[in-house]
């Protein structure tokens, strides 16, 4: 049977994870309201690049619904995915803040910058597909539109507002979590799960897994396959001369 003091040390724990947790969904709550009343200048953000690809290469300049609940269900997800982004940082903390009492120093020296920097990776991978590669991805595929003196008749790109809503915020989200990848490796060092010559030896099937993930993850063109898996391969050597130069301080 446990003691009482194991008994109270359990609740004591356990009441400050359900505080955390009960703060974190008050503020997922909060900005999830806010982003409901401002879901359209934020839909406005995620179209923007879709309505420069069809003001240089043409379209139907417009996003259908094709079912009655499809704007309610969208301005939702809008919400959600908006709450989720803005609150990502606060959530880490008190995931940290929960764990760090339990921590020796070394090892809150060890998460704390990575936890600081997880969430400004997570905005850069979001950037960067934002301004760099849906503007290409959605110019390619606008460009098997046709005239109707190649085919007949017009063929044009007929958007429904629920699928590019889909394919926006998978692209968002994928290159989100991929740009953790760095972080994920030098964590994985720093705690011995894996070693420089580790990395290096599994350098070839961590190449090929990437172009495989990136084909899973992103729409079946070359270009956002490509912008997937090259940022993969990049951060993987970039960790390794990062753990590598580590180790290296911490042996001289």
């Amino acid at each position: 049977m446990p003691n009482d003091d194991t008994h109270q040390t359990f609740l004591a724990h356990f009441g400050e994870l359900k505080k955390r947790v009960l703060v974190s969904v008050a503020v997922l709550f909060v900005i999830g309201v806010v982003a409901w009343i401002y879901a359209d200048p934020i839909l406005a953000i995620l179209i923007e690049p879709l309505k420069n690809a069809m003001m240089d290469l043409g379209g139907t300049d417009r996003l259908i619904m094709t079912s009655l609940t499809e704007g309610f269900v969208t301005r939702m997800r809008v919400a959600l995915f908006t709450a989720f982004f803005v609150s990502l940082p606060f959530i880490l903390y008190q995931i940290w803040a929960f764990m760090a009492p339990g921590l020796y120093k070394k090892e809150r020296s060890i998460l704390t910058p990575l936890l600081i920097a997880s969430p400004i990776m997570f905005v850069l991978g979001a950037c960067f597909v934002y301004y760099l590669v849906i503007p290409n991805a959605w110019a390619f595929f606008l460009g098997f539109q046709s005239s109707s003196m190649e085919t007949a008749l017009k063929v044009q790109s007929e958007v429904r507002l629920g699928a590019y809503l889909d394919l926006i915020m998978s692209f968002l989200f994928a290159f989100g979590v991929v740009f953790q990848w760095p972080i994920l490796l030098i964590l994985l060092g720093k705690v011995g799960v894996v070693s420089v010559a580790s990395l290096q030896k599994m350098r070839r099937i961590v190449i090929v897994l990437s172009f495989v993930l990136a084909a899973f993850l992103t729409p079946p063109d070359i270009i956002s396959q490509l912008a997937l898996a090259l940022p993969m391969i990049v951060f993987y050597e970039i960790a390794i001369v990062i753990l590598r130069l580590m180790k290296t301080d911490k042996t001289s």
